[in-house]
């Protein structure tokens, strides 16, 4: 009966730290969401002009760091909530059955 009541207690923890680390991974998908809706850039996009001998040529602005990071950011809070959130159901699932047992 003790090793029961441990086992529910360990999945019941395990399920409180999916939940938490999914909600944590959907708030960072609605963060990046609303940045992407107005328009918000954390990157100082300076623009970079190669100097050459004869003057200033062509201007060049490099933004593929910011785009990089932006799908870093999808990338991580995206694997993140498809481990953790079927990991929640299926410890809650689990926690439910034992303790109706």
């Amino acid at each position: 009966m003790k090793i029961k009541n441990i086992l529910t207690i360990a999945i019941a923890i395990l399920f409180i730290i999916t939940t938490i680390m999914a909600i944590i991974s959907g708030g960072g998908l609605i963060e990046l969401g609303i940045k992407q809706v107005i328009g918000y850039e954390e990157c100082n996009l300076e623009v970079r002009v190669p100097v050459s001998e004869e003057g200033v040529s062509e201007k060049i602005v490099d933004d593929t760091y910011c785009r990089n990071a932006q799908k870093r950011d999808l990338a991580r809070n995206l694997s993140l909530l498809i481990v953790s959130l079927p990991l929640a159901i299926l410890f809650y699932r689990r926690v439910r059955i034992m303790l109706k047992e």
